[in-house]
């Protein structure tokens, strides 16, 4: 993780502290969250201080570092002076300083919690661990959750989740795609985050698919029953059938141009997701949404643009078009994990179009 972004959680949370945040920062805290959550339990332990097991003495000692530490950096040096007779804004300087001391302090609780918590000096109560299972581009990476969840997760994909799922509920955390066998237990539902949108789910056979780049989040039931919550409505919930499929976008014209439609049933309105259902339709008892797990990249009535993204990803490769009217070509067909140029030609005895491919890069024309 960058550092920025690390920093940039922990100056949230402290004007979460200090009640200073704005609804704004709040939400987008939230994003950060749900985006790294192994910030979750560090986020809900510095809202419960008296939780925190820990001496009150090294607890004084932890938060007196972390006043010094961050009264360093923002002085520049640790034993900065000023000298009063050649520093007539010493007032100014005096009243930004105290200001800085209070916010010292409101961040050094942050820091506290995140060398108590992140650095493991203090075990939570319940040995709160997460796992992060990553896959690069060009491979496919099939795992056991600790309930017993079978999960495959597609290129470029990563899925984050607890070390035992001891509490109330069982969440995992997705950025890309992933094909969920979820174990059965009514007692405990089970919870996908992603950026767009939460899907929780009793027991069942779905595919979840969210590339932050794209801008499209879908899930598609295989079998069994899903609840999808949107982000920005949370009292928005979506119940799916066996053989549906959810799309949702930013834009209109996402769905209209994956899905080749002139128009979606949905009002466009401003800051809300727009949303589309369909029925997924299988070309030879071979669902399109799931197709990848036996590694076959099966289209129907696709973009080139949408295609070209697929094959970045399976091919780890970049690739870009540029010509506009190639980008809206459109391709229906099944094909075997070939050799990345046998699958250009095949594509371009449909529909005519150029190409060099040099050292992993793909230029369409």
């Amino acid at each position: 993780m960058k550092k920025e972004i690390e920093n940039k959680i922990l100056n949230l949370i402290a004007l979460k502290i200090a009640k200073e945040a704005s609804p704004q920062q709040l939400k987008q805290l939230e994003l950060l969250l749900t985006q790294y959550p192994q910030f979750r339990f560090l986020h809900d332990e510095v809202l419960k201080p008296n939780e925190v097991s820990v001496s009150s003495d090294r607890l004084r000692a932890m938060q007196a570092y972390s006043t010094h530490y961050v009264n360093k950096i923002l002085f520049g040096r640790e034993n900065a002076k000023v000298n009063k007779k050649d520093n007539p804004l010493k007032p100014i300087y005096s009243d930004f300083k105290k200001f800085a001391a209070i916010a010292a302090g409101i961040i050094g609780v942050v820091f506290i919690l995140y060398f108590l918590f992140m650095k493991n000096l203090v075990k939570p109560a319940d040995n709160l661990a997460f796992n992060t299972l990553i896959t690069p581009k060009a491979s496919k990476t099939k795992t056991t959750l600790p309930d017993g969840t079978s999960v495959v997760l597609n290129a470029d994909s990563k899925i984050v989740f607890n070390n035992d799922f001891s509490g109330a509920t069982r969440e995992v955390t997705l950025s890309g795609e992933a094909y969920f066998d979820v174990a059965h237990n009514p007692q405990k539902p089970f919870i996908i985050h992603t950026d767009k949108a939460d899907i929780k789910v009793l027991g069942t056979v779905f595919n979840v698919k969210y590339y932050a780049g794209d801008g499209i989040f879908e899930t598609s039931l295989i079998k069994g029953k899903v609840e999808v919550s949107l982000n920005d409505d949370s009292h928005k919930k979506i119940i799916l059938r066996p053989l549906q499929k959810i799309t949702l976008a930013d834009k209109k014209e996402f769905i209209n141009k994956k899905e080749g439609l002139t128009n979606t049933k949905s009002e466009d309105q401003p800051g809300r997701l727009i949303i589309n259902i369909t029925d997924i339709v299988g070309k030879n008892k071979e669902i399109t949404e799931t197709s990848w797990m036996n590694d076959r990249l099966v289209f129907s009535n696709t973009p080139l643009s949408e295609i070209v993204k697929e094959l970045e990803r399976q091919y780890n490769i970049k690739a870009s078009i540029e010509n506009d009217t190639v980008s809206d070509y459109r391709y229906t067909g099944a094909y075997d994990k070939l050799e990345l140029h046998e699958i250009l030609e095949i594509l371009q005895l449909s529909k005519k179009f150029n190409y060099t491919l040099q050292q992993n890069k793909l230029t369409i024309k």
